[in-house]
């Protein structure tokens, strides 16, 4: 069992993704009031985060069975206001109204190895996860992060269901490197995609302050980019 921010306890499934910076800073990133619905959630990690840090109600939808009872008991070990659903993201329905979806997707195109299905499109790729999100009809819209090559494909697919990237920060490890991740929000808006200040995680060798406010202990209760 691991310890989250040196205190939120959270357990891995066997062959669960280890946790990431992305998933932290994806939670950090839509956290705010509402009702998410994570599709995909793994171990429940994004739910765990978002309502410890920030008060939200989270459901999660997770197609292995391992995961989605691990998710289960990790939403009941942390308290969090929400449930988890074993089913496939390609073909969930659910009759709940969410106000916004949030997802980590597969990275990567259908590559085997350990934790494939939780980075790999063996389960559906980020093409399956922003029609699911469209399909499921939220009434504002979703959050989702992945690596800036992996963008075109997910604005096409965003145009494909009337979807705008509305809001788009890059992720660097320092100012004079690369993103390494895009922090994504997008909508039915129809409003042109809007790239904010890139967030760095480290300056002059030491945590950013940007960094030490996502992972410090203080609530995440400021207001976000899109409220």
């Amino acid at each position: 069992m691991e310890l989250f921010f040196g205190k939120y306890p959270f357990e891995l499934s066997d062959g669960a993704f280890p946790v990431t910076t992305d998933s932290v800073l994806l939670a950090w990133f839509a956290a705010r009031k509402g009702r998410f619905l994570d599709l995909g959630c793994g171990c429940g990690l994004l739910g765990v985060l978002m309502h410890i840090r920030a008060g939200c109600t989270v459901d999660g939808v997770e197609a292995d069975g391992n995961a989605a009872r691990t998710a289960a008991e990790n939403y009941e070990r942390c308290m969090v206001c929400g449930s988890v659903i074993q089913a496939d993201i390609r073909t969930f329905c659910c009759e709940k109204e969410y106000d916004y979806c949030v997802f980590n997707p597969p990275y990567y195109l259908g590559k085997a190895g350990k934790a494939a299905a939780a980075r790999d499109s063996i389960l559906g790729g980020i093409e399956d996860f922003i029609n699911a999100a469209a399909r499921i009809g939220t009434k504002s819209g979703m959050f989702f992060c992945l690596p800036p090559e992996r963008f075109a494909a997910a604005r096409k697919a965003l145009s494909q269901t009337g979807f705008t990237a509305a809001c788009v920060i890059p992720v660097k490890d320092s100012a004079d490197k690369p993103p390494f991740l895009l922090l994504i929000y997008a909508d039915r808006s129809g409003s042109e995609t809007t790239e904010r200040e890139p967030l760095i995680l480290s300056e002059s060798g030491k945590k950013s302050k940007q960094y030490e406010l996502i992972y410090g202990d203080e609530k995440w209760t400021w207001e976000h980019f899109m409220s």
